[in-house]
């Protein structure tokens, strides 16, 4: 997967329209996270980027990384596994509209999307 240079600012991330996670429970919108820095950390613990204080997400669950190229996620041994369009995952380089599953929560994944 490649992201357009055309969009990416100096530090390698979007100007105009950056990727970012919409976190879902019950088919509905809880948080969004904009996905601006190079690595974001996702679990249960207290110290991640993204908190879920859920007992099924481990407290390290897993990390996205977004770099020129795009942005992938990548499980880090958690106990329950990261869920992307129904398969279980390892790693997996994100495609526009992807949907992730962390337990009983989902998060879709959007490319350009615009900051206002």
């Amino acid at each position: 997967m490649k992201i357009s240079t055309s969009y990416l600012s100096s530090n390698g991330f979007h100007k105009d329209g950056i990727a970012k996670l919409v976190f879902l429970l019950d088919g509905n919108v809880v948080k969004e996270t904009v996905l601006d820095k190079g690595r974001i950390s996702i679990g249960r613990g207290a110290s991640n980027d993204v908190h879920i204080d859920n007992l099924s997400i481990s407290g390290e669950h897993a990390v996205v990384v977004t770099t020129t190229d795009g942005s992938y996620v990548e499980d880090l041994n958690s106990t329950n596994g990261t869920i992307v369009n129904k398969v279980k995952v390892k790693k997996y380089i994100f495609a526009d509209g992807d949907l992730i599953g962390l337990g009983k929560y989902k998060l879709r994944y959007l490319q350009d999307y615009t900051i206002h």
